[in-house]
């Protein structure tokens, strides 16, 4: 079981990376954030110099680190589930949700200067992406 855990986490940290990824780096988002990006100085500005190191340290501390957790907890709660697929899914993706995106959407909102156009993507990506690393647990733990 202990093999599932972790072969559970790599996978969800690669979904949760890909899904992530297409919804921040398509035209339609990309068009949203560079026009709010220009307009606060509350985003930072990447270079392309600096940009592959924050792509390789966000996925191993925002998506790796999390996702490992995750599948752990989904390992000690799993029995406490209802049991089906779908079920196990849904429910642990909204206590993912509560513990992951809407404390920072609340922070971020309350302490920050970031714009609410921005913040509204970064909830909603956050969100598909809980319910995406809790559909991958659920079918792999």
């Amino acid at each position: 079981m202990v093999m599932n855990v972790v072969i559970g986490a790599i996978i969800a940290s690669i979904a949760w990376f890909i899904v992530a990824g297409i919804l921040y780096m398509n035209p339609y988002s990309e068009k949203i954030f560079n026009k709010e990006a220009k307009k606060s100085p509350a985003v930072k500005k990447w270079t392309a110099k600096n940009r592959n190191m924050m792509i390789a340290e966000m996925y191993f501390l925002g998506v790796l680190i999390p996702s490992i957790i995750f599948a752990f907890v989904y390992y000690l709660i799993q029995p406490a589930l209802p049991g089906t697929l779908a079920a196990n899914a849904l429910l642990f993706g909204l206590l993912l949700m509560g513990i992951k995106t809407i404390p920072r959407f609340a922070d971020m909102k309350m302490m920050t200067e970031y714009p609410k156009k921005l913040l509204t993507m970064d909830f909603i990506v956050g969100s598909v992406n809980c319910f995406v690393v809790s559909f991958v647990l659920a079918m792999i733990i």
